[in-house]
């Protein structure tokens, strides 16, 4: 792929750092026993604005950017301010860095990267989880066993290793053998076995038979195009759909218990958050309290999983309506440098995104940078 640029080297870094401090901080050495931040935390915290920093130093190195450039940035920036005004968390106004500093960089050389540190920390986590060096704390051990696998909440490995599949995928360009499938599909059964992380295991086997069976033939050309343009509107009908999935919840109603029941009371919590924050176009300052290890028990349970309702409460209307013109640039990318496989991959992330929260988290998901980053061309 050539050698890296000095502008490439020093977004990698940043982007390095980013990762290894979000993901490390949802790992049981991030928890401490009397709930409170330890120095753990403070340095995981210093290392993201530290990457933040070397994002706004790239922004400068970089220097020329066309008008037209400049004023799009300068609007989503002034809506991401208001955004920050309503909910009062600043972490999106942070992304917009990353984004600014991203425009141009591989987005190979970018999933390569997050492949390879997200598998290492995965690696390293689950193994020391396993041979007891660190905690591998079991939730409702004689009920339904779910290991934490060393870190803070059960989902989180799965999760994980659900875009590491995907990031793997993109960068073997949609194509797998039966073997590589075999491999990937037994890991994917063995963390649903530990952590019994229901979605996250069928689709990630979904995708792996998807892959094996129509990646061969994805980046061929063999469907038209313009059935790649109904993928167009995918992020704006899927988080519709995910919105309008909870708000129209009834528990009356049998099929909408038997739905909510199957995602653990999923519907029963954003239809409950809907009504005690409300709809606004900038958002709420809102404290998501989940089950995760270093919680404050005396908290009331309320976490959202679904990506596009807990952005549309937390950050408003507008901020979604952000998101989603993001990845419906990424899907016009794609299909213009015909990697149809990458329209599947954002595909699948959109739906996965309905029943958990990873839609627009950099650490997890590389590829909602896919807007900004160059992507390069089909395979030959």
């Amino acid at each position: 792929m050539g050698k890296l640029s000095k502008s490439e080297i020093v977004f990698f870094f940043a982007f390095i750092v980013f990762i290894c401090s979000i993901v490390l901080e949802m790992t049981i050495w991030n928890v401490s026993p009397d709930n409170q931040p330890g120095l753990f935390y403070y340095v995981l915290k210093m290392m993201r604005y530290l990457s933040y920093g070397v994002c706004l130093f790239k922004i400068f190195m970089d220097g020329l950017y066309r008008r037209s450039e400049l004023l799009v940035w300068i609007l989503v920036l002034g809506l991401l301010f208001l955004s920050f005004v309503g909910s009062m968390n600043k972490t999106m106004v942070l992304y917009l860095l990353f984004f600014i500093a991203g425009r141009g960089i591989s987005m190979e050389r970018t999933i390569r990267i997050s492949v390879w540190i997200q598998s290492v920390i995965l690696m390293i986590t689950v193994g020391l989880s396993q041979i007891g060096l660190v905690e591998d704390y079991i939730m409702e051990p004689d009920i339904r066993p779910r290991h934490f696998l060393g870190f803070a909440w059960t989902t989180t490995g799965a999760i994980l290793y659900f875009f590491i599949l995907l990031e793997y995928i993109y960068l073997k360009k949609g194509r797998l053998k039966p073997a590589e499938y075999c491999v990937l599909l037994g890991i994917d059964c063995w963390f649903y076995h530990m952590t019994d992380s229901r979605m996250t295991f069928a689709l990630s086997a979904v995708i792996l038979t998807f892959f094996l069976i129509f990646g061969e033939y994805i980046n061929k050309e063999k469907i038209s195009v313009s059935f790649y343009q109904l993928f167009l509107a995918a992020p704006a009908m899927t988080g519709l759909f995910a919105v309008m999935l909870h708000a129209k919840y009834d528990s009356t109603n049998a099929v909408y218990a038997r739905v909510n029941s199957l995602l653990s009371g999923r519907l029963r919590l954003g239809y409950q958050a809907i009504a005690d924050y409300g709809v606004t176009l900038f958002g709420h300052p809102i404290e998501w309290i989940g089950f995760a290890l270093g919680t404050a028990p005396d908290k009331a349970y309320n976490y959202v999983d679904c990506s596009y309702l807990q952005v549309m409460l937390e950050y408003g209307v507008v901020f979604l309506i952000l998101i989603v013109l993001l990845y419906s640039l990424a899907i016009r990318k794609a299909i213009a440098k015909k990697r149809y496989d990458l329209c599947w991959i954002l595909l699948f992330i959109l739906i996965f995104s309905i029943t958990e929260p990873r839609l627009a988290d950099l650490a997890f998901n590389p590829f909602v940078l896919a807007g900004v980053l160059n992507i390069e061309m089909k395979a030959g």
